[in-house]
Protein backbone atom coordinates (compact mmCIF):
# COMPACT_ATOMS: atom_id res chain seq x y z
CA UNK A 1 0.00 0.00 0.00
CA UNK A 2 2.16 2.89 1.22
CA UNK A 3 1.71 6.58 0.67
CA UNK A 4 0.55 8.24 -2.53
CA UNK A 5 0.58 11.82 -3.83
CA UNK A 6 -3.08 12.14 -2.82
CA UNK A 7 -1.88 11.82 0.81
CA UNK A 8 0.56 14.74 0.40
CA UNK A 9 -0.14 18.38 1.26
CA UNK A 10 1.47 19.46 -2.03
CA UNK A 11 -0.96 17.42 -4.17
CA UNK A 12 -4.30 18.68 -5.46
CA UNK A 13 -6.71 16.45 -7.33
CA UNK A 14 -9.86 17.17 -9.30
CA UNK A 15 -12.58 14.82 -10.47
CA UNK A 16 -13.86 15.63 -13.93
CA UNK A 17 -17.54 14.77 -13.61
CA UNK A 18 -18.14 14.15 -17.30
CA UNK A 19 -15.37 11.57 -17.73
CA UNK A 20 -15.26 10.32 -14.13
CA UNK A 21 -11.46 10.55 -14.19
CA UNK A 22 -9.10 12.35 -11.81
CA UNK A 23 -6.33 14.76 -12.72
CA UNK A 24 -3.67 15.81 -10.24
CA UNK A 25 -1.17 18.59 -9.77
CA UNK A 26 1.76 19.03 -7.42
CA UNK A 27 2.61 22.46 -6.06
CA UNK A 28 6.29 21.38 -5.79
CA UNK A 29 6.44 21.20 -9.60
CA UNK A 30 6.21 17.49 -10.30
CA UNK A 31 4.00 16.34 -13.18
CA UNK A 32 1.69 13.57 -12.01
CA UNK A 33 0.72 10.79 -14.38
CA UNK A 34 -0.66 7.27 -14.50
CA UNK A 35 2.34 4.97 -15.11
CA UNK A 36 0.09 2.29 -16.64
CA UNK A 37 -1.04 4.54 -19.52
CA UNK A 38 1.54 5.30 -22.22
CA UNK A 39 -0.22 7.90 -24.38
CA UNK A 40 -0.56 11.61 -23.75
CA UNK A 41 -2.74 13.31 -22.60
CA UNK A 42 -4.54 10.17 -21.40
CA UNK A 43 -1.67 9.40 -18.99
CA UNK A 44 -2.52 12.53 -16.97
CA UNK A 45 -5.88 11.05 -15.90
CA UNK A 46 -6.78 8.10 -13.69
CA UNK A 47 -9.82 6.36 -12.26
CA UNK A 48 -8.45 6.99 -8.76
CA UNK A 49 -6.19 9.81 -7.54
CA UNK A 50 -4.04 7.10 -5.89
CA UNK A 51 -3.00 5.99 -9.40
CA UNK A 52 -1.26 9.30 -10.19
CA UNK A 53 2.47 9.38 -9.36
CA UNK A 54 5.40 11.73 -10.09
CA UNK A 55 6.46 11.25 -13.73
CA UNK A 56 8.36 14.48 -14.55
CA UNK A 57 10.46 16.45 -12.06
CA UNK A 58 10.27 20.24 -11.60
CA UNK A 59 13.09 20.67 -14.15
CA UNK A 60 11.24 18.86 -16.93
CA UNK A 61 13.27 15.66 -16.69
CA UNK A 62 11.83 12.17 -16.36
CA UNK A 63 11.43 11.37 -12.66
CA UNK A 64 12.89 7.94 -11.97
CA UNK A 65 10.89 7.06 -8.91
CA UNK A 66 11.56 4.30 -6.43
CA UNK A 67 8.19 4.69 -4.67
CA UNK A 68 4.75 6.19 -5.28
CA UNK A 69 5.84 9.57 -3.85
CA UNK A 70 8.78 11.94 -4.27
CA UNK A 71 11.34 12.76 -1.58
CA UNK A 72 9.43 15.97 -0.73
CA UNK A 73 6.30 14.07 0.36
CA UNK A 74 4.63 15.68 3.39
CA UNK A 75 1.59 14.37 5.27
CA UNK A 76 -0.87 16.96 6.61
CA UNK A 77 -0.05 16.02 10.22
CA UNK A 78 3.64 16.75 9.52
CA UNK A 79 3.03 20.11 7.83
CA UNK A 80 3.58 22.20 10.98
CA UNK A 81 7.07 20.69 11.37
CA UNK A 82 7.90 21.32 7.70
CA UNK A 83 6.67 24.91 7.88
CA UNK A 84 8.82 25.68 10.91
CA UNK A 85 11.92 23.72 9.84
CA UNK A 86 11.97 24.57 6.15
CA UNK A 87 9.97 27.82 5.99
CA UNK A 88 7.46 26.32 3.57
CA UNK A 89 4.43 28.33 2.51
CA UNK A 90 1.33 26.15 2.06
CA UNK A 91 -1.55 28.55 1.29
CA UNK A 92 -3.96 25.81 0.19
CA UNK A 93 -3.50 23.70 3.32
CA UNK A 94 -6.18 23.72 6.01
CA UNK A 95 -4.01 22.94 9.03
CA UNK A 96 -6.77 23.07 11.59
CA UNK A 97 -9.45 21.15 9.72
CA UNK A 98 -9.81 17.72 8.27
CA UNK A 99 -10.33 18.86 4.68
CA UNK A 100 -9.46 16.83 1.64
CA UNK A 101 -7.20 17.81 -1.22
CA UNK A 102 -9.57 16.12 -3.68
CA UNK A 103 -12.32 18.22 -5.22
CA UNK A 104 -14.93 17.86 -7.92
CA UNK A 105 -14.76 19.84 -11.14
CA UNK A 106 -17.71 22.22 -11.18
CA UNK A 107 -17.55 23.06 -14.88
Amino acid sequence: MGFHCVDCVFGTFTLHEESGMYQGSCSRGYTLANPHVHTSPEDHFAESPRDLVPAVDPFGEEYLRTSNVCERFCRPQDAHRHIHEFGLHLPHLHLHGHGSNVSEDTQ
